[in-house]
């Protein structure tokens, strides 16, 4: 209704009064907001009724109307109506302007149509935009035109026309402005005929868009191979000590050139990875090697995918191919809105992933690829990955009617993406499948109805596709091999051989390889000398492929190594050797679900076991053949091994076998044995056998009676019985002592004493020894059969039979039938007795694995919240299990680092010297700290690793487990405290160097000073008492020079001081300061020291206020504590100047104390500590002189007396030293 009103301009009532006579009329239906017509018929009748010529109007118009009035979100939304408006009524647009508004919204429409693969309606939306388009758009309108046909060129191939797609992009090549978008051309031509199956227009596309970067590549083969071997050896060296993960953080490269450079090398890996194998290497080395020249963009995931393939196959080095796979796929991660994710998957998932895991886990990565390729367009891998898959099905050993429901689901997208090469390789698998279910033409032939192998083959010769040809070649090894054709096989061996390049590093290498080392053995009896020879030389080298591979792969490929080198041993006459091989490999097949190579085990086993004589061994392994290959749905295959069984198997061989072959329905015995054969459980093989026994014996009633737990006694497991409305069996919990009511008991103990047959022709007339057995004279049994069930004359049961109704009822020919069945039971009821036996094993090994994995995931959880790297090694060094910190701080994930060692994920030197600690540690099987260096993204990391052994049971190391913590910080910290230490170290023996030479100075100088002033005073003496007689009237200026005189007295008294200082300084910094102790009164001293200073107190304007306490006497150096007194009173009158000064000497107990209190500037706090050291000054120099020594001498004077000399002062309030003294001497220690 909303568009209804929008495009005619009427209200909701007018138009459903318009409306009404049509409803009326049956011609349209009115929903809830909504008109339609009733049938697509009407509304095109309504259409036809526009005028043709008035149609293209009446469209513009409409979507003229939708564009303006729709909200942006909503013109989004129904964006494909608008355009399709515009598209119809393009005729009439003749505003350049709005030509190109519409071209802009046509652009849109068909990106977006075709993101939701709707290629048709793409392709129309792009070729309205086109259309649309002016003449000169390459010039005026470039940035619209290019994106335009790009678009457009690929949409002609989604829908089929490749001839239009190759139009279009010679036309973008022709007028693209920059290198760049031409590149992106080549680009598109390269998938594109990627995707048509035509590599070698793709190929050449490649190397004309490289040539762009000036990177001309060698065409010939030769040249392409030595270029190659040369790179290699760069990359390989450049990368021999690289910490792999840490390559995601090189930086990110921004120029545009080395962008598409990448990018281009990329896209140009499939193609020649299926049709050109010389060149992938190249290709793969070139940008493998650009990245490490420039750094990483969102391309370098496959770059490093690509070297992984590399790794894997050229060079074998599994390790290091999953660390690159894994690298690519992290580095992925860190790019948003990646267009690589699934083409990176679609690597790791094809070609590494299965070389270290299950294949389960491959196919589950490949349909990620798929399904993340197709999110972003990118067709190519999408349908690379969908055929892989359909293989995978096929490897995984998936029962073949769901491998052909795979190929169904998957060809669906091949059609609808126009990609015939998946298309018939789809087909291909689905044919192999079929040909195994017997649908084919042939038992060993893909052709039907739907499919030609010669087309397949010619088709893909032509394209050069070696992948397509591998899948073809190594399909048809496997059915040969499986049907005995083993010449045809090897044909395809050596025909898969040419193109393995094309299926190299996937599974289907590792098949072609494993079926062609079985095709050797198999022709290896019959085989002329010379012919020997080779096959040993080609088994030699393909079982050394094998172990490599299981060693990595232990899941997929354990079990192929381990059947081909026991075919080998077969061939080597080494039969014991053989034996366990078969059982290993039949075990590791069975353990990792591939029922195929089970199948194929069985039967080389029974076979081998067949031609030893072994009988018993070899049907066992023939029926447990037939029954695997039947689970896999091989019908054809089932049906060959029963028409022809392997000599010794029991259709052909039983010891029951006799000559009565006329009497024997064989078909029905074979039918009847496979029936009990495929029965494991005890409890269903005990119904079945007995109503198999029922239908071909004639009898009326069964009993199974088995022997318990080894006990000699029998005991009825199961019943059955004929009635007219069919065989009723049921189980049953018969005590022993209870077997004489459901069975005669003399007959099963005469059976189970003789192991030989019971048969009564009738009971009722004649029951012979038995007759007076109760159970004959208390029931009606008539015809009585009892027959052992042995399995190598071991009695394993009894199989009673009897009928009430007919005497004689037991032919001898029903006899030969159930002695056959007999002994297949024997071997099926001792077979179901292992299995209930591993069964009940199982249940107590799950309830223990239950208690175990429980404990472990709590160890785990704890080890997973621990700080600290916590990791496990076993003697040859591979992880056993690594901690959640582990993970995170070396990126890799536990699933992948476990099997590996040191030198898979560490340069090899800090790799051989972890080793090396933990050789150590488990040498000497004590505990041991070790500092280990390990390189992380942002650098090497010093580690503390505390690494001790683990023990068996028995007091045997079988790991060494290492708990380690960074102390990176704490190193660094280390190492610069020890560099702040050196440097203080040498500034200290710098600074005492520099003191010593001050001190040496000083020494000097004042000796040297002080030699000329005993001479001036003397002569000061002499000019004094000359001047004493001289009158004012003889010398007018005698008043000033006497005055002169007492001046230079004092100066010389300063000096004297000052010099005197010096020498203290120099005494107390050697350690010279002696002491001349004698006994004083410190009251007298001070008072004898303050008369010296009365006149400098005076001239200061100070007035002494002494508190002397009598007899205050110690033992003092007098001279040294005068200086000290006399430093204090200097201080408090230079300071305190114009203010009284306080003294007061007293006594305190066992010490004396001073105090000098002035009432000067005083000293800030902080500074008060700083007064006392050499040198020390607070005030202004200009203001107040000094050298700043006398309270250091005074602090080192009173120290050496063993007293204390401090200071109570506050700014502008004055100051208080004191100084304490023993008054005795302290001992000297």
């Amino acid at each position: 209704m909303p568009t209804l009103m929008l495009v005619s301009g009427k209200r909701e009532p007018e138009i459903h009064e318009a409306l009404w006579d049509a409803v009326r009329a049956n011609l349209i239906v009115r929903t809830e907001d909504a008109y339609q017509f009733l049938h697509d018929r009407i509304r095109e009748a309504a259409y036809a009724l526009v005028p043709e010529s008035e149609r293209p109007g009446v469209h513009l118009e409409i979507g003229r109307r939708l564009l303006a009035k729709l909200e942006p979100a909503a013109v989004e939304e129904r964006l494909f109506e608008v355009v399709t408006h515009f598209g119809r009524g393009i005729s009439e647009i003749t505003s350049h302007d709005e030509k190109d508004a519409i071209a802009r919204l046509a652009l849109r429409a068909g990106s977006k149509a075709k993101a939701s693969v709707a290629f048709e309606s793409a392709r129309t939306y792009l070729t309205h935009a086109r259309d649309l388009l002016p003449d000169d758009a390459w010039s005026t309108r470039y940035d619209l035109a290019f994106p335009i046909h790009r678009e457009l060129a690929e949409c002609e191939y989604l829908v089929g026309d490749i001839a239009a797609a190759d139009a279009v992009m010679e036309t973008v090549l022709a007028s693209a402005r920059s290198p760049l978008d031409r590149v992106e051309v080549y680009q598109l031509r390269l998938q594109i005929h990627h995707m048509a199956g035509r590599n070698g227009e793709a190929i050449r596309a490649a190397y004309e868009g490289l040539r762009l970067f000036g990177l001309d590549l060698p065409e010939d083969d030769e040249a392409i191979r030595q270029k190659t071997r040369a790179k290699a050896k760069t990359v390989r060296r450049r990368l021999a000590n690289v910490y792999v993960p840490g390559l995601a953080n090189l930086p990110v490269i921004t120029d545009p050139q080395r962008v598409a450079l990448v990018g281009l090398l990329v896209d140009s890996m499939p193609a020649s990875f299926i049709s050109y194998q010389v060149l992938f290497p190249l290709i793969t080395l070139e940008a493998i090697e650009a990245c490490l020249d420039h750094g990483n963009t969102a391309d370098s995931c496959v770059v490093y995918s690509g070297y992984a393939i590399l790794l894997a196959s050229l060079l074998e080095d599994i390790p290091a191919a999953y660390r690159f796979s894994e690298l690519a796929l992290h580095l992925d991660g860190k790019f948003e809105e990646s267009r690589r994710t699934g083409m990176t998957l679609f690597v790791h998932g094809a070609f590494v992933n299965s070389w270290r895991r299950h294949l389960a886990t491959s196919t589950a990565i490949l349909e990620r690829a798929f399904a993340s390729a197709l999110d972003v367009g990118d067709f190519v891998h999408a349908g690379h990955a969908c055929s892989l898959i359909a293989w995978n099905a096929v490897e995984s050993g998936a029962p073949l009617a769901q491998v052909i429901d795979t190929t169904s689901r998957y060809s669906a997208f091949a059609i609808q993406s126009h990609n015939d090469g998946i298309l018939a390789m789809l087909r291909l698998v689905s044919r192999f499948a079929a040909c195994l279910e017997g649908q084919t033409h042939g038992r060993s032939n893909f052709d039907d109805a739907t499919f030609s192998e010669a087309d397949y083959l010619d088709r893909f010769k032509r394209a050069n596709n070696a992948l397509a040809q591998g899948f073809l070649h190594v399909s048809k090894q496997i059915v040969h091999f499986l049907h005995s054709e083993f010449e045809e096989a090897l044909e395809h061996a050596e025909r898969a051989a040419a193109q393995l390049g094309g299926v190299m590093s996937t599974m289907l290498e590792a098949t072609h390889y494993f079926y062609l080392g079985l095709t050797l053995t198999a022709l290896y009896e019959t085989a002329s000398q010379e012919r020997k020879r080779a096959f040993d030389g080609r088994l030699v080298k393909i079982l050394a492929k094998l172990e490599k591979w299981a060693e990595n792969g232990p899941e997929n490929h354990a079990n192929r190594y381990l059947l081909l080198s026991a075919e080998v041993a077969r061939i080597r006459g080494d039969d014991p050797q053989a034996m366990r091989l078969y059982r290993d490999a039949i075990r590791s097949a069975r353990d990792n679900g591939f029922i195929q190579n089970e199948a194929v085990a069985y039967e080389l086993g029974s076979r081998f076991h067949a031609s030893r004589g072994f009988d018993d061994f070899a049907e066992t392994y023939f029926r447990g053949a037939r029954a695997r290959y039947a689970r896999w749905g091989a019908k054809a295959k089932v049906a060959e091994l029963d028409q022809k069984p392997i000599a010794g198997s029991a259709a052909l061989s039983s010891p029951a076998f006799d000559a009565h072959h006329d009497h024997l329905d064989l078909l029905s015995v074979v039918k009847a044995s496979q029936r009990i054969s495929e029965e494991i459980r005890i409890d269903k093989l005990a119904g079945e056998l007995l109503e198999v026994v029922l239908e071909l014996s004639g009898a009326q009633r069964a009993r199974l009676l088995l022997g318990r737990d080894g006990s000699r006694q029998m005991s009825v497991e199961a019943t059955a019985t004929m009635s007219e409305r069919g065989i009723r069996s049921e189980l049953v919990a018969c005590r022993p002592a209870d077997v004489e009511r459901s069975v005669p008991l003399s007959v099963v103990n005469y059976v189970q004493r003789t192991k030989t047959r019971v048969i009564i022709d009738d009971a009722s007339a004649d029951a012979g020894r038995f007759a007076k057995d109760e159970h004959f004279t208390n029931t009606r049994a008539r015809s009585v059969l009892a027959l052992p069930i042995l399995r190598q004359s071991e009695l394993i049961g009894v199989l009673y039979l009897e009928n009430e109704q007919l005497p004689r009822a037991f032919s001898r020919g029903q006899l030969t039938t159930l002695e056959l069945l007999a002994s297949q039971a024997a071997i099926s009821l001792q077979n179901a007795r292992l299995y209930e036996a591993v069964e009940r094993e199982n249940v107590e090994r799950k309830q223990a694995e239950e208690a175990l994995r429980v404990s472990q995931e709590q160890l785990q959880l704890i080890i997973d919240s621990a700080p600290a790297v916590i990791f496990a090694k076993d003697l040859d060094g591979r992880y056993l299990f690594i901690n959640r910190r582990f993970e995170e701080l070396f990126h890799v994930r536990k699933d992948f680092l476990l099997g590996m060692t040191d030198g898979d994920i560490l340069p090899q030197n800090i790799a051989d010297s972890n080793q090396a600690n933990d050789r150590a540690v488990l040498e000497s099987g004590i505990p041991t700290e070790w500092e280990e260096v390990i390189p992380q993204d942002d650098g090497l990391h010093t580690y503390i690793s505390l690494k001790f052994p683990l023990f068996t049971a028995r007091g045997e190391p079988y790991a060494v487990c290492g708990i380690s913590t960074d102390i990176t910080e704490r190193t660094k910290a280390e190492a610069e405290r020890e560099i702040l230490l050196a440097q203080e170290r040498a500034a200290r023996l710098e600074a005492q160097k520099s003191v010593q030479i001050r001190d040496d100075f000083i020494s000097i100088a004042s000796h040297e000073l002080r030699t000329p002033i005993t001479p001036l005073k003397m002569y000061l003496q002499v000019l004094k008492r000359a001047m004493l007689g001289v009158t004012p009237e003889s010398f007018p200026k005698a008043a000033s020079l006497v005055k002169a005189l007492e001046k230079t007295d004092t100066e010389l008294k300063r000096l004297e001081r000052l010099i005197e200082d010096l020498l203290n300084v120099t005494r107390i910094s050697a350690g010279n300061l002696d002491l001349d102790l004698q006994e004083f009164d410190l009251s007298q001293l001070v008072r004898e020291t303050l008369e010296r200073h009365e006149a400098e107190a005076r001239k200061a304007k100070c007035e002494f206020h002494a508190h002397l306490e009598p007899g205050v006497t110690g033992k003092w150096d007098r001279m040294r504590l005068d200086q000290v007194v006399s430093n204090l009173l200097t201080n408090a009158i230079k300071y305190g100047a114009g203010k009284p000064i306080e003294v007061t000497v007293e006594k305190l107990g066992d010490h004396a104390r001073l105090s000098v209190r002035d009432h000067g500037i005083g000293i800030a706090k902080e500074a008060q500590a700083a007064i006392f050291e050499r040198f020390g000054r607070v005030a202004p120099i200009q203001h107040y002189g000094g050298l700043g020594l006398g309270l250091y001498i005074s602090h080192e004077f009173v120290a050496a007396h063993g007293g204390h000399i401090s200071v109570e002062s506050a700014p502008g309030q004055g100051s208080t030293f004191s100084v304490d003294l023993p008054l005795e001497p302290p001992a000297k220690g």
